[in-house]
Order: C-alpha cells, then structure tokens, then sequence
C-alpha cells in the first residue's frame, strides 16, 4: 500500500497502532495466553490477538499457529475491522469474501470468527480471532460475548503498559530535568566556592600587602627619624666646628694689632678656609735705615 493510497483516517488509525506496537513484546505471554483462551472457548485448533499494520497484520498472541506475521492483504483481520461488531465466516472455503484468500489456502481454514479491537478513543487496531479447519454452521451468543470480552481485555491491557511506559517516560524525563538543575545547582555551589575562595584569597593577598605596606611605612618613618637625628648630629656638628673656628680665628688674628713704639703695623689677610679662619704667627722687627 503505497502512502499516496491512505487515506486521512487511515494515517490516524496506524499513528495509534505505532503507538501501542511499542509496548508489545516479542512472543508475549499475556497476549498468547489470550488467544489460547479464545481457542479453548471456540474448541477450536486457532486462536490469534492479531495488529493490522500498514502493509502486514502482525499477530501478536496467538495458539495453534507458528506464524507471527503475514502479509495485509492475505490475512481476514484486514476487512474485518472495518466495523464494530463481531465478524463471522462460517464456511471460508465457499464464501466468496474469503475463498481466494492465500492464509485460508494455506491453513486449510474453514471457520472464522473476530471481535475487533477499537480503543477506547476509537482506533481499530486489529482484531481478536478463532479459527477452525472445519465449516461451522455458527457460533453461540455466548463463545461471541467472550470473545468481545477478551477484544476489551487486550485494550485495557495496552492501555494499561502505554500508560505505565508514558508515565515511566515522562517520570525519566522529570528525573531528568531535575538531575540536570541539580548539576545546575551543584555548578552554581562550586563556582560560588571557588569564588568564595577567591575572595579569602584576595583578602588575605590584601592583608598581607597591608602588613608589608606597614613595614615599609613603619622603615620609611625610622628611616627619617633617623635622618633627623643625622641631620640634627650633623648640625650640632657644625655649630661645634663654627665655635672652634671662631675660637681659632681670634687666636690668629687678635681683633687689635698691638702697639709698638716707633713701629706701624698693618695686617691684610684673605681667609682661605670656609669657615673663615684666616691669619698666621708673624715677628716684627725694627730695622736699621
């Protein structure tokens, strides 16, 4: 069937079969306990739970039969869920609806009876069927009512996993989520660790730059206390050496040249010493003209 020949409800009806063939199993014991039921009521050899698909009709429980998926077109669960009433075929061999089919051919069927399944928000998945080799005039009110019981019970049965497997998904996807705001969380924690860290580290960088600068302010005072005292050393020094020099300089040089009979005497000195000490020892004589 190619996709140009579905039709718009037929696109809806295989979206809700891909949507629950995800919870069927391979070879599901649930389903084959189903259809060995559906054999056990009918007494008869076949019993299939049965998922029209695309282009196959997958059996997905079945009694009797070793074959798990056929063809579309060559499987009765195809046009019988079509409607929602119970399908019957009492001789498959003769009637024109099921003579040519190849499954019928080959399995030798004579009888078959269907229920099908339709979700509870209208979807026809396939179909619950038994299935005998023989012709049968008909089948009981009562087989009938079971097997549309049974068509119920594998609805509710994949509801019931496609309710779990989107709860257990949306659960994942919750646990998700909030692992990956814990890991935001966490992120956040450590960077605001490393951040604190780097805080006591810069605080304990400033601290000990303020003890150094503490040292150094407390150096440069001692140093220019020190320099005070040089300086003030220095000065007392000097004025000690200015008194000698003064001291000196009356020694030398006397403030009033003495006075000698019969003699002038005059004293020109240029001092050649900063400090202003200037003049020398000098003997006068008187000399004979």
């Amino acid at each position: 069937m190619s996709t140009e020949d579905i039709d718009a409800d037929e696109r809806v009806r295989l979206a809700a079969v891909a949507r629950y063939r995800k919870v069927i199993g391979p070879a599901d014991p649930v389903l084959a306990r189903i259809a060995t039921i559906i054999a056990e009521v009918f007494d008869a050899p076949y019993g299939v739970v049965t998922l029209v698909e695309r282009d196959s009709s997958w059996m997905i429980g079945t009694h009797g039969l070793d074959v798990d998926r056929i063809d579309r077109e060559d499987g009765l669960c195809a046009t019988a869920i079509a409607g929602t009433a119970p399908h019957m075929v009492s001789d498959c061999q003769t009637d024109p609806r099921a003579a040519g089919n190849r499954f019928v051919r080959e399995h030798g069927i004579g009888f078959y009876a269907c229920v099908p399944l339709i979700t509870f928000d209208g979807h026809h998945l396939g179909a619950v069927a038994a299935m005998d080799t023989r012709s049968r005039r008909d089948a009981s009110p009562s087989q009938l009512s079971v097997l549309a019981d049974l068509a119920v019970v594998v609805i509710e049965q994949l509801e019931l996993r496609l309710s779990s497997s989107e709860a257990l998904t949306l659960e994942h996807g919750l646990r998700t989520v909030a692992e990956a705001e814990l890991d935001a969380v966490r992120a956040d924690r450590d960077a605001a660790r490393r951040d604190r860290d780097s805080a006591h580290l810069a605080l304990d960088e400033a601290r000990s730059d303020r003890v150094i600068a503490q040292r150094d302010r407390d150096r440069a005072r001692s140093d220019r206390d020190e320099a005070q005292l040089d300086r003030e050393a220095a000065e007392r020094e000097r004025d000690r050496i200015d008194d000698y020099a003064t001291a000196l300089q009356q020694v030398l040089v006397p403030p009033k040249l003495p006075e000698i009979p019969g003699m002038d005497l005059v004293a020109g000195y240029h001092p050649a010493s900063p400090r202003d000490v200037s003049g020398d020892f000098y003997d006068a004589f008187a000399l004979d003209e």
